[in-house]
């Protein structure tokens, strides 16, 4: 029986505004709506539509195709003598006249093979997934328009048919997998359209305040988003009006708030969650108020550390909302977001700057906030990381408040992004104490009915119920099963597994289809991944569709647009993983996933994974970006990141070698972390069993799957491009394994040849971003464990030499200090290789004879005491000791070694002594060899504007605009030296800085750049903000009185009473 509707389901309306829905008017629509095409798209064609599908049997009037939204926001396109695009901006709503220019062209046109070719491409242009309202359907005409569609392609098979159909509809529900009557009149279906899709719902969604003076402001900033690529597709905004809401909250925004704290802001402003955030506020609103004075430089990413399943959704949209309306602007990443547009990003935040400029408001260094959750942290943890530090070097402030999880298998010392880190808080625990659940359950029964009400001894038994006792320590359910227990469990008689496994058994009522489908479902959730419907196979994904009360059921799964189709997923991870536990005892569950036997969660997990990835399915453009997640989660092999997986990583390299052909042909990150897991196979094989010749072809294989992903894959579009200097350091490393391999082997000659070709994997990755952790570190290791494999000699030191500096580079880079014992561990080994009995000989007399390594090697040795703490004098004496060390080597044995050393060494023993600093850099300059790292750069750049003449300054401001292009695409941001902040004095030595002026050249609007060029520079200008300089009036050739700064993107000047004091 086909279910019967009188109101529009609430997800319709969700649908309309979030533009997921698709219209079909039939033959019979233009009578509907008064007889004249005109009148009917006047009705119907809102921005709320993705596509219109139009099966009308006569000719689109010209008047028609000239029609306009009343929003400019979507643009209408009309295609009726073909198909169109295959892609379109997302702010265009294509409208196909599926009868072609005639209107003749019907589902059965056999004389017109052109024009019924041309329609069925039109009717394929649908996007999958989305909700398919029906219109104009009367006779048996329409319903063949509508079945050809259903025929052609899925997205014509969840439906819902407006008006009661005067026709029999059983044929439509044979090949649909959802279907609806909706029981409306055609004005009523147009009207919750438009007032779903009002024009000035998007102005009011973008307008925010942001802090102004003492007050705060509200500012528009619709205009800063890309209609043909918005930002809010991936984030949420706070709205103003929400924010000043003034409203009491009601049962039902309790327990839609329950249900979803994702669903609306509305029950952040009624204060119903129950407030955790307070330390986290105020630490975070102390550091935030810093920015005011202190600017960019502060931009960090700040840690919200919490246990799994510890109500961290909500208290981290609590704690934005707060901020938000302190007047901190906030981006919140949505739940369905699985990936970060670092460009996009950076765009609207200029945009955004430039808009609270131009309305007037007193530019100030306003931090934005953007938020991650816990799932966004574990899939996007690379991007995420590097978001803070990307974003400060384009002068962005912003703190980047992200979810980290407690629970997640990272070491330590990967738990940090690249940049500064802060922890704004203790760990927000999922464990509650009997006297917290009683203060818990006082607060939110304020928001209850009475008759929904629990009592202290209610509350005390849930508390107690929710516990589960783990080796680690207390852990606790509570969090997550309070919706259910507040919801659905109406005693205290039964336990919370008990229930579930009662409703679980309840929904799967008999259907071993079902049961799997439920679980396929629960092994993703675990890891927070949504199971695309079009993945489960047809009989689980029809008899998940057709039933109405599921997406509303007690285990709390729920339906949702992503990746261009519906996605099923649960509330919570641990909600997925009470349903395994509860499904790893129960033989039915066994028999509908065709298991024989379980001797573990992990076996079952592998078992569910293990069939997900060999559909064919699993290839499509909507499935593959989930392929790419799991690859990196539920099946990444990695000793340190994932040892469960590790126990088993055999098993999955079978399954991951299993995967559907589609994966390895369209996917670099599939192919990637298949290679890796194939690494640590090879390297660290299972058991005995396991030949050498067994390890050669993982690692040959591996090695093929990274040839694959550099040189012949192009990833298909909804796939993430892999980084080049990812794959390259992979290669590197398979390569180097290989070459260890071998060796052992006895094939002396073929290790060579792969370490060799190891080397030259590294240094491609190097020249990429030379300030890399990762590259520095795996290459520092591989030059060492070359000069291990041979003798005494100058070779073997030069390769310690330069696995020392590569080191160096690194602790100069990890400002976080990630890889600090990493780094110093490595450190020590290149020492102690210089410095053994035979070695130490062998450095003496190579050192005597001039050698270039020799000699750098010594001063490292000399310098080695600088890494732990000694006194001021100490220092400069063992700096005085390198440097004259390193001045031995004549001018034409130097090299960047040597050159790179003593800069080094001059830099830290005479900060202040630019012409020789600038000397040493021209000399690195010279070397094709050098790979500049960005501090090297920066600091070469800003030299030749202290130390040279407006040539050389001209040169820094070329140097300058190189860094300024690469910064974005660098892990490591440089730093400008304290010596080197203002242009210096060169009368007294540099020692203090040069008060000058400036002649304006240009003086730019409010807030924004403006330009002088400073006194004796000739035509090399320098940036400067009117406002800093207090007056009511600055004009063209007007001189300023000035400091110089220096800093991450050029000069510029500032003020006296600004700069300079104290470095007087």
């Amino acid at each position: 029986m086909i279910p019967l509707v009188t109101k529009p389901d609430p997800s319709w309306k969700t649908r309309f505004r979030q533009r997921q829905a698709l219209l079909w008017l039939g033959p019979n629509a233009v009578e509907e709506f008064g007889g004249n095409q005109e009148s009917l798209f006047n009705a119907v064609l809102h921005q709320g539509w993705s596509a219109v599908f139009c099966d009308i049997a006569s000719p689109l009037e010209s008047k028609v195709e000239q029609m306009r939204l009343r929003s400019d926001d979507v643009i209408l396109r009309f295609f009726k003598e073909h198909e169109g695009p295959e892609s379109l901006p997302s702010n265009r709503l294509p409208v196909y006249w599926l009868r072609g220019m005639h209107g003749k062209v019907g589902p059965d046109s056999a004389q017109d093979a052109t024009g019924l070719m041309t329609r069925m491409s039109m009717i394929k242009r649908a996007p999958a997934g989305q909700e398919v309202f029906v219109l104009g359907v009367a006779g048996d005409e329409g319903l063949a328009g509508i079945l050809q569609a259903a025929q052609l392609t899925d997205a014509f098979r969840e439906l819902v048919l407006v008006g009661r159909p005067r026709y029999d509809p059983t044929a439509i529900e044979s090949v649909s997998r959802r279907l609806f009557i909706w029981d409306t009149d055609p004005a009523g279906f147009a009207t919750v359209v438009e007032e779903a899709t009002r024009p000035d719902e998007g102005q009011r969604q973008a307008t925010i305040l942001i802090k102004s003076g003492d007050g705060k402001a509200e500012v528009n900033l619709l205009p800063c988003i890309d209609p043909s690529h918005p930002i809010t597709n991936a984030f949420e905004l706070i709205p103003a009006d929400e924010i000043l809401a003034e409203r009491q909250p009601t049962a039902q925004d309790f327990q839609e708030f329950l249900a979803d704290p994702t669903q609306s802001w509305l029950p952040y402003a009624s204060g119903i969650p129950y407030p955790r955030h307070p330390e986290y506020e105020r630490n975070l609103s102390k550091y935030l108020r810093r920015f005011e004075k202190e600017g960019p430089s502060l931009s960090c990413t700040a840690w919200l550390p919490a246990d799994d399943g510890s109500g961290a959704t909500t208290t981290l949209r609590q704690l934005a909302f707060n901020l938000a309306r302190d007047g901190y602007p906030a981006l919140i990443a949505r739940t369905t977001s699985t990936s970060i547009d670092f460009k996009q990003l950076a765009a609207f935040l200029s945009q955004a700057a430039s808009r609270v400029t131009d309305v007037g408001l007193t530019p100030s260094d306003i931090p934005w906030i953007i938020a991650f959750d816990a799932q966004h942290t574990q899939l996007c943890w690379e991007s995420i990381c590097g978001l803070s530090s990307g974003l400060k070097n384009l002068m962005r402030s912003v703190v980047i408040l992200a979810v980290l999880p407690e629970g997640s298998l990272r070491s330590e010392a990967t738990r940090k992004a690249q940049g500064a880190n802060r922890k704004i808080g203790d760990t927000l625990e999922n464990s509650v104490t009997v006297d917290q659940g009683l203060m818990i359950g006082a607060h939110l029964s304020q928001f209850l009915p009475a008759s929904s009400r629990r009592s202290e001894a209610d509350w005390r038994w849930f508390t107690r119920d929710s516990a589960r006792p783990e080796a680690s320590g207390p852990h606790s359910l509570f969090w997550v099963a309070l919706r259910f227990w507040l919801a659905h469990i109406p005693t205290t008689e039964q336990s919370l597994r008990k229930w579930l496994a009662g409703k679980l058994r309840e929904l799967v009522a008999g259907d071993a289809h079902r049961y799997r489908a439920l679980l396929e479902i629960a092994v993703l959730g675990k890891h927070r991944l949504p199971m695309p419907i079009s993945l489960l196979q047809a009989d689980g994904a029809i008899s998940l569709s057709t039933d109405i009360q599921l997406a509303n059921s007690s285990l709390g799964l729920r339906r949702s647009a992503q990746r261009g189709g519906q996605v099923l997923s649960y509330a919570h991870p641990l909600i997925a993983e009470e349903l395994l536990r509860i499904a790893e005892a129960d033989v039915d569950a066994l028999a509908a996933i065709e298991m024989e036997a379980c001797t573990s969660l992990l076996d079952m997990e592998l078992h569910l994974l293990s069939g997900l990835v060999a559909r064919t399915a699993a290839g499509t453009e909507e499935c593959l970006p989930l392929m790419e997640d799991l690859v990196t989660s539920a099946l990444r092999v990695d000793p340190r990141e994932s040892p469960r997986n590790y126990q088993a990583r055999d098993r999955v390299v079978e399954i991951l070698q299993g995967a559907t052909p589609a994966i390895w042909d369209a996917s670099q990150v599939f192919n990637h972390h298949v290679a890796k897991a194939r690494r640590h196979l090879a390297v660290d094989p299972p058991d005995s069993r396991w030949t050498d010749e067994m390890r050669r072809e993982q690692l040959s294989l591996a090695e093929q799957h990274l040839d694959d992903a550099l040189y012949e894959i192009k990833p298909a579009h909804s796939s993430r491009p892999e980084s080049r200097l990812n794959l390259y350091v992979s290669m590197a490393l398979t390569l180097g394994a290989r070459s260890r391999l071998e060796r052992n082997c006895g094939e002396e000659e073929t290790a060579q040849r792969f370490s060799a070709q190891s080397e030259e994997y590294y240094s491609k990755a190097q020249a990429l971003d030379p300030e890399n952790t990762y590259v520095l570190e795996n290459f520092a290791r591989h030059k060492l464990a070359a000069a291990q494999q041979i003798g005494d000699s100058e070779a073997r030191i030069r390769l310690i030499v330069e696995a020392i500096s590569m080191l160096e580079l690194e602790q100069d880079a990890d400002e976080a200090g990630n890889r600090k014992y990493e780094t110093t561990e490595e450190l020590a080994k290149a020492f102690a290789m210089l410095e053994g009995d035979d070695s130490s000989n062998e450095l003496s007399r190579l050192a005597s004879e001039g050698s270039e390594p020799a000699l750098v090697a010594l001063a490292k040795l000399r310098l080695q005491p600088l890494m732990g703490d000694i006194g001021e004098d100490e220092e400069q004496t063992l700096l005085a000791e390198a440097e004259e060390l390193l001045t031995r080597i004549v001018p034409e044995e130097r090299t960047w070694r040597s050159s790179a050393s003593l800069y080094r060494v001059v830099c830290r023993r005479s900060p202040r002594d630019f012409h020789r600093r600038l000397e040493l850099l021209e000399e690195l300059d010279s070397d094709p060899r050098f790979v500049w790292p960005q501090q090297f750069r920066l600091e070469f750049a800003i030299l030749l504007f202290q130390a040279g003449d407006n040539r050389a300054r001209q040169r820094g401001s070329d140097i300058y605009k190189e860094l300024r292009a690469d910064m974005a695409s660098r892990s490591a941001a440089p730093r400008v030296p304290g010596e080197l902040k203002y242009l210096r004095d060169p009368s007294a030595d540099f020692s203090k800085p040069l008060k000058t002026f400036i002649i304006v050249k240009n003086v730019s609007d409010v807030g924004r750049t403006s330009y002088g060029i400073p006194n004796g520079w000739g035509n090399v200008d320098v940036a400067f903000r009117a406002y800093q300089f207090g007056r009511d009036r600055i004009s063209p050739n007007e001189e300023l009185d000035c400091y110089i700064q220096f800093t991450n993107f050029g000069p510029q000047a500032v003020p006296l009473t600004e700069g300079g004091r104290r470095n007087e």
